[in-house]
């Protein structure tokens, strides 16, 4: 039996080296970052009433994204939790929002979906200054007692469309396309 080491030792280092080249560009995926700022809570018709704005980043990038076809999502939990001294922080208000983008290949029309409610745009820069604030009804105030809460809003962007199975086979891995982000502000009533 005769083998040749030389074709070995060439397929090998061929196949390491296009591993690497894969896991490095696992690992290199853009970020679609955005922040939020202007955090406010306040009363308006004692009801509890949250404002903020976001600064999407990278417009560009999700633009490209959307244009190629895909579905991005942009995952908001809004949560009030009562601070404890020595148990952890419970819950009193949870509210979840998304907001989903993508666009219309037919028509060419950016659409804007946000629960039952959707906005179709022509532009996508107009799509983005539309969700730049917000404002958000989170219930009555009798839901609150007097004491010092958490505000707290993990934020996530994500691509719609990834097959359950692969996320099972591949748990380890985060598919967002960025985040979560976490922005927490502290009340005292």
């Amino acid at each position: 039996m005769y083998f040749n080491f030389r074709n070995i030792s060439k397929s090998i280092f061929i196949n390491s080296s296009t591993l690497i080249i894969f896991i490095s560009l696992l690992f290199l995926k853009p970020c679609y970052g955005f922040d939020i700022y202007d955090l406010s809570i306040d009363n308006l018709g004692n009801k509890i009433n949250l404002e903020f704005e976001i600064n999407l980043r990278e417009k560009n990038i999700i633009k490209q994204v959307v244009d190629d076809g895909k579905k991005v999502v942009m995952s908001f939990s809004i949560k009030i939790k009562k601070k404890r001294t020595f148990l952890w922080n419970k819950e009193v208000i949870s509210y979840p929002l998304e907001l989903e983008i993508y666009k219309d290949m037919i028509r060419g029309n950016y659409v804007l979906k946000v629960s039952n409610y959707k906005k179709i745009y022509r532009n996508f820069l107009s799509l983005c200054n539309d969700i730049r604030k917000f404002q958000i009804n989170l219930g009555s105030w009798k839901k609150i007692e007097r004491g010092q809460y958490v505000l707290l809003i993990e934020s996530k962007v994500f691509a719609k469309g990834v097959p359950s199975w692969l996320k099972d086979i591949l748990f380890f891995w985060n598919f967002n396309l960025s985040g979560p982000y976490y922005f927490e502000m502290e009340i005292n009533y």
